[in-house]
């Protein structure tokens, strides 16, 4: 349940990035298109894929940077649950 939840919180996070920082150059109908599929970008010239590009890999980046703080976070509460007589099934 606890990857679904992080999953769910990484791919709103990723989304909500990059529509909001497409946006700033992008039309609403661009931004559709790109959205759609990412093979969408050969539409664009070669000056907006490279800004859409580094878009895309800061969003990759954002994901990545949640993820770790979701390991970082495991780590005290694998720590708490230690015990001394391990149970042994």
């Amino acid at each position: 349940m606890g990857g679904v939840i992080g999953l769910a919180i990484v791919t709103a996070a990723y989304k909500s990035y990059v529509r909001l920082h497409l946006s700033t150059f992008l039309s609403a109908e661009e931004l559709t298109k790109i959205l759609d599929s990412a093979h969408n970008i050969f539409i664009f010239g070669q000056h907006q894929q490279i800004r859409i590009r580094e878009i895309f890999a800061g969003a990759y980046n954002l994901q990545f940077r949640i993820l770790i703080a979701f390991a970082a976070a495991q780590i005290p509460s694998s720590v708490l649950m230690w015990q001394n007589h391990q149970i042994v099934i």
